[in-house]
């Protein structure tokens, strides 16, 4: 089939988002299937054979709704079997732009800032732009509706008020790149994280560096950690507009020789950094729809501390890590070392079950 995707962000940008689309896009092609990405213009994006780019400047805020607008009246939609919408504005524009016929070979992507940002916004723009109205006439078109978790099919409808959707909507885990995401030691990698772990456990959370990532609380907790077992070291990877404020508190809390922040590293290097570290964790704010991070680390044979809420239920299991109600739950198990129970086999077994061929199916 030649399949055009539309969404709102793809690699190298890091989200959940454009690691969705990069995913479809892989298992696509794969099959034998030549695939058109459209979407924001990058500097650098992946080379892949039989997958064009249609590069657009998606974010001149605030005429991004314009902007996205003109883009997509350019496009041919007649010469594609089958086109996916991923992303929130893309299903927006789409709503807006594409006509009954071609939304109805559409297969749009719910499982971003749907329900905060177009059925529960109070912004002006939203009302006056009617972002709800075009998001919904996206979904009522369509040929179907997908989304990454229970958890977020379930706030979806219950929020959103369209309960005739619920039948339309189908729930496909995003599949793990088993290839990329395995155990695996790198020498210049495990060379630093011994110099800066020094014989200790390393804690390791991955993700871009806000404070509703829950880094703040994180750090208290960590504190707290140290008080009690001061043979640990927490690795935190990745970037954002909350890592000067973070280094300030470390500094405040005289966690230098404890915390270590590493900035943004390559997707497809991140492995080697999980493979050295001991155990994973992030106490997101967010209610993550289904957050790929805890179980890539799985995937490379750690366990994940999460907390039991929202789509990171159905990422960790009790064989596979620690679903945490409160903070002082969270303190115990890591420092009484409780990680250290988790086997092995059964945390690779679970992460196992996320098979990418499951994933895409949906889509076919």
């Amino acid at each position: 089939m030649n399949i055009l995707l539309i969404t709102d962000s793809f690699y190298p940008e890091i989200s959940g988002i454009s690691t969705v689309a990069e995913s479809i896009t892989e298992l696509l092609i794969e099959r034998d299937h030549k695939v058109t990405v459209c979407t924001n213009r990058y500097k650098k994006t992946l080379n892949l054979p039989n997958v064009n780019y249609v590069q657009m400047n998606l974010y001149s805020k605030p005429l991004w709704l314009p902007t996205y607008t003109v883009s997509l009246l350019k496009l041919n939609y007649d010469i594609y079997d089958q086109i996916i919408i991923n992303g929130t504005s893309a299903v927006i524009v789409a709503g807006l732009v594409l006509g009954k016929k071609i939304l109805s070979k559409s297969i749009v992507l719910v499982h971003g800032f749907e329900v905060e940002w177009v059925y529960e916004s109070s912004t002006l723009a939203s009302k006056f732009l009617q972002y709800r109205l075009m998001h919904h006439r996206a979904l009522k078109y369509c040929k179907s509706i997908i989304t990454v978790s229970e958890f977020y099919k379930t706030k979806f409808i219950s929020r959103s008020k369209l309960f005739y959707l619920k039948d339309k909507i189908k729930v496909s885990h995003t599949g793990i790149d088993f290839n990329i995401f395995h155990s695996d030691k790198n020498v210049e990698v495990q060379k630093r994280l011994k110099e800066l772990a020094k014989d200790r456990d390393i804690l390791i959370s991955v993700s871009r560096i806000v404070e509703k990532k829950g880094y703040f609380n994180m750090l208290n907790a960590f504190k707290k950690i140290v008080d009690r077992n001061n043979n640990l070291v927490w690795i935190i990877v990745g970037d954002g507009p909350y890592k000067r404020v973070l280094d300030e508190k470390i500094k405040e809390y005289g966690l230098q020789d404890n915390i270590y922040m590493l900035g943004a590293i390559e997707r497809y290097d991140l492995r080697y950094y999980y493979s050295g570290a001991n155990c994973f964790w992030l106490l997101s704010d967010y209610d993550e729809n289904l957050p790929l991070v805890y179980l890539e680390a799985q995937a490379c044979g750690i366990p994940a501390i999460g907390w039991n809420k929202g789509g990171v239920v159905e990422t960790i299991s009790s064989e596979s890590g620690f679903l945490v109600n409160t903070i002082e739950e969270c303190v115990d198990i890591i420092a009484d070392k409780k990680y250290c129970n988790k086997k092995r086999n059964d945390i690779l077994k679970f992460a196992f079950t996320f098979q990418k061929d499951s994933f895409i199916k949906a889509f076919l």
